[in-house]
Order: structure tokens, then C-alpha cells, then sequence
């Protein structure tokens, strides 16, 4: 666009929108809008596009090794290729220590080229020798590797501001656009993916609530860029949000730390259900959502048993000092209906006076542990699950926008420029290129088939002969029909006398 200058990206704040998904950033960061055309072209996947002095125009796709020195000048200053397809893992040397054995097979510098054509032809002859054989590294564990903190730190790139967030979010969308290429290219192997999946997790968490019945304990534990273990990292010319590696290693630690609390030092009791979200959403801090159900022995059933894990009122400043500091800077939000009495008491938080009634429940133990906003809720009613669950499996964060002229004079149809596409912070692009799990839910559900006689899903590849498909003895046989078979012929199915729901607990 010759006129590029004169135009603005505006983000949209329509309130007809879910707001659990579509809320406009609060914080400043660099992000991506990454917009799903579905069209079917590739030109909206990442590229570079590059005009040659021999007046040759060239493309850059994202699996080029060139793309990331092409992109980023400033952090590549020699022409290192990035990640390209093709990549040799090495196997691991003997009496080697395992953190010193993985490096990679590289491209050729380009500096050693005398021009851009070269390379790139070079590029594409190393395309079509490509092999689909395991020993080759991915984008993820490419990148992976190469955000990793060493002692030397030698690219430095860890540590340059600004810059770093942009390239971790483009590099996260190169590894997301090349698993959906690979899912569009292999329609055959795959039925899955998209709002589907996000639905059927939350199903999954109904069914743990049919078996275990409501949760217990709603906890929401937000990161804080203030941890100990994080200034320790940091240059001195570095800034907390810059380091969104460093973030989420972090906050991945005190997740587990959290889930050992929980699950194996059984601080609320005996879990029977458990289940976590990780959230990215447009304020600048990642957070996790935990629900928990109790055994029938720790349930929460009194007034008493209320008191003895949650608090919401001030800390005496006497008898803990370093707690009620902890709920000043952390835990004053908002009224609740936990106990709090009106003690008279005030404290000033961001140049207001507040006192019992705005402080947010918490754990002593965890707060004190964890030194960040970490709220505990009990859940008294069965209507609230279905809003839980929904809430955290609601999918990923999105953004609405329009590109719109400088010129104000020029009349704009908000309606027809309106768009809906993805939002990555860089947080979230970190925490995936790393592989941490976005949930996790145990114990784990089963998913069972369900059809009626005769009209099971049958899978096959589009390449395959229908008779071959027809006459295979094995699509005659589901989980359904196996049910029934084995009520019929197996004494210890008949005297069980089992519902299908409950038929895996004792036969697999």
C-alpha cells in the first residue's frame, strides 16, 4: 500500500460481543492479530516479500531459515538462519551430559552467499529434499531450544526488550500456521480441532461433576511480575513484561507447586476431581483457574469448616505483619458474602481508604506461600458449575477491529470494516513454544461412542477401496455394540449389571 502512513488499526469495544472473549486490551504489549481468512490461500500465512536487485521478486515463507534474519536484523546481525525445515537432530554422544547434546545441523550462513537469489534457491533445493522421518527438529522444539537461558547468553536476544515479545509471538504463529497447514494438507488423519474441542472439554468436566458431584473450591492464581525469582533473572536494563520466557517458566513452577499442595499435601483435604485452566487474557498477566472436589469426608458443610481455609477481612497487623501487607497489596477488590466484620478499620490502597468489606477471599497459607493475588472460592450452588466450566474452557482470546483512513472526513461503514480475529500476547506464544499444557483434568473421562443400530462412524482415507472398507469385519464392532455383546455372553457383565457409563471402571 503506497499510502500505508494514512491508516490506522482500531480496536473495536462492542459491547454486543462475549466479553469474556472479545474485551479490549488494558495493558501495552506487543501482540498479534492473527486473522483466519478460510479461504483456502496462502498468502495470508507469515511471508516475507522480497525485491532483489536483479529485479527478481521473491517470497519468504515462514519455513524458509532466511525468514528470521530477514525479519529481524537487529537480533540476527550475521545472517544466522532460523528454523527450516530439514533440521538433523543429533544423536546423543557418549559420557555427554544430556543438556549439552542437543544442537542442530544449519543452513549456511548468508553471509557466504553473494546474493539473496542464491539463498533462496538454495532454500527451495533443500525443500524438495525434504524427508517426513522423525530425526528432523520441529519449529517448537527449535525455538524452544533457542529461548532457553543459558550462562553466557551470548545472542543476547533474551534481553532486548520490545523486540523480543514481537519475535516470540511470530514465531509461536509460524508453529501454529504450520500445524494447521498440516491439518488442512491431511484431512484424512484428522477430525478434530476448532470451538469442538473447547466444547468437549467442558463436557468432560460435567461428567466429573455427575460422578463427584459440585466442586468444592474455585481458586484463581494470578502471576506477579514481582516474584523473587524473577528480579533475580533480570538485567538491569531488562523490564519484567519484556521477559515473557522468564514469566512463564516462573508461573509454570508455582502452578505445580500449587498442584502438589493440593493434590499430594492435601491441604483442603482428600481430592477426589481436579481441573486448571491457563488464561491469556488482554491485562497483561497470565492466571490460572482450579477447580477442586473433595471427598465426602472434607466436604464444606458449616459456617466453621468456611472459616478455617478462606479468610476476607485484614490481618491483625500485630500478630502478622508480613501477611496483612501481602492482602493490602494484593487481595482488596471488592464485597463478597464471606464474614467481615466492621472492625472499624481502614487501610490505603491506590489513594483510597478501604476496609473488610472490599477484601477478596483468600487462603493464609497460600497467600503467604505464593505472595500474589490468589483468590478462594467456596461453590455453594450447582447452578455456578456450569458458568465455571464454560468460563474456562470458553476458547481463545479474540480481538474486533477495523483498519480505518486517517482522514476523519471520509465516511466509514463500521458494520462492513468490522473483523474478528485472534489475539497473541506474548506470554501465551512463550508458554506454547515451551509445550506447558494449556489443562489438565483428573481424573481423566472416557469418552464413550454413541449411534444408533447400524449408523456408527466409520473413518477411512479417501484412498481407500470401498469394498475393503465394507467387508473388514472390524467396523461392525464399536464400544456400543461391544457393551451389548459382552451383557449378553460374560457372566460377570450379567451379575454387575452394569450402565454403560460405568462399564470402562471394570472392563477395558
Amino acid at each position: 500500500m503506497s499510502n500505508f502512513q494514512n491508516f490506522h488499526i482500531a480496536l473495536k469495544c462492542d459491547t454486543g460481543l462475549d466479553q469474556r472473549v472479545y474485551n479490549v486490551p488494558t495493558t501495552t504489549e506487543i501482540a498479534a492479530i492473527w486473522v483466519d481468512e478460510n479461504d483456502g490461500s496462502a498468502i495470508h500465512t507469515p511471508h516475507l516479500q522480497i525485491y532483489t536487485h536483479s529485479d527478481k521478486t521473491q517470497r519468504v515463507n515462514y519455513y524458509f531459515g532466511c525468514y528470521d534474519p530477514l525479519q529481524y536484523p537487529l537480533l540476527f546481525p550475521h545472517g544466522q538462519s532460523g528454523w527450516h525445515c530439514g533440521i538433523k537432530k543429533l544423536p546423543k554422544p557418549e559420557n555427554i551430559p544430556r543438556s549439552r547434546t542437543l544442537e542442530f545441523e544449519q543452513l549456511p550462513n548468508i553471509k557466504k552467499f553473494t546474493s539473496v537469489d542464491g539463498y533462496l534457491d538454495m532454500e527451495a533445493q533443500n525443500l524438495q529434499k525434504r524427508k517426513r522421518k522423525r530425526d528432523v527438529v520441529s519449529v517448537r522444539e527449535y525455538y524452544c531450544y533457542k529461548l532457553q537461558m543459558r550462562n553466557n547468553d551470548e545472542d543476547e536476544i533474551l534481553h532486548t526488550g520490545r523486540l523480543f515479545q514481537q519475535y516470540s509471538v511470530d514465531e509461536y504463529i509460524k508453529l501454529e500456521t504450520q500445524r494447521l497447514d498440516f491439518v488442512s494438507f491431511n484431512q484424512d488423519l484428522f477430525r478434530m480441532g476448532g470451538p469442538r474441542d473447547m466444547r468437549q472439554r467442558y463436557m468432560d468436566a460435567i461428567a466429573l461433576v455427575q460422578r463427584f458431584r459440585k466442586p468444592d473450591l474455585f481458586i484463581t492464581m494470578t502471576c506477579n511480575l514481582s516474584w523473587t525469582e524473577i528480579k533475580e533473572q533480570l538485567w538491569s536494563t531488562d523490564e519484567a513484561q519484556n521477559r515473557p520466557d522468564l514469566i512463564t517458566r516462573v508461573f509454570r513452577a508455582k502452578i505445580e507447586e500449587l498442584k502438589t499442595d493440593i493434590l499430594k499435601r492435601n491441604i483442603f483435604g482428600k481430592v477426589v476431581a481436579f481441573m486448571y485452566t491457563v488464561e491469556f487474557q488482554k491485562r497483561g498477566l497470565s492466571h490460572a483457574h482450579i477447580l477442586i472436589i473433595l471427598g465426602n469426608k472434607h466436604k464444606l458443610l458449616t459456617a466453621e469448616a468456611y472459616d478455617d481455609i478462606i479468610r476476607a477481612e485484614l490481618p491483625d497487623g500485630k500478630a502478622e505483619p508480613d501477611l496483612r501487607k501481602i492482602v493490602i497489596k494484593h487481595m482488596m477488590h471488592g464485597p463478597c458474602v464471606y464474614r467481615r466484620r466492621n472492625t472499624g478499620e481502614v487501610v490505603k490502597v491506590r489513594e483510597q481508604y478501604l476496609d473488610n468489606s472490599w477484601v477478596v477471599p483468600y487462603n493464609p497459607y497460600l497467600l503467604g506461600k505464593f505472595n500474589c493475588h490468589i483468590n478462594v472460592e467456596v461453590c455453594s450452588d450447582i447452578k455456578v458449575v456450569k458458568y465455571l466450566y464454560k468460563y474456562i474452557c470458553k476458547g481463545h482470546d479474540k480481538i474486533a477491529f477495523c483498519v480505518q483512513n486517517n482522514d476523519t472526513d471520509i465516511e466509514i461503514d463500521e458494520v462492513k470494516e468490522y473483523r474478528s480475529a485472534r489475539w497473541v500476547s506474548p506470554p501465551k506464544a512463550v508458554w506454547r513454544l515451551f509445550g506447558f499444557p494449556i489443562s489438565e483434568m483428573t481424573p481423566s473421562v472416557y469418552r464413550l461412542q454413541l449411534h444408533l443400530e447400524g449408523q456408527q462412524f466409520v473413518s477411512f482415507k479417501s484412498n481407500a477401496d470401498i469394498h475393503t472398507i465394507v467387508n473388514n469385519p472390524m467396523i461392525q464392532k464399536t464400544m456400543l455394540t461391544e457393551f451389548f455383546y459382552m451383557n449378553n455372553t460374560d457372566e460377570d457383565a450379567k451379575e454387575l449389571n452394569l450402565l454403560y457409563k460405568e462399564f470402562p471402571e471394570y472392563f477395558v
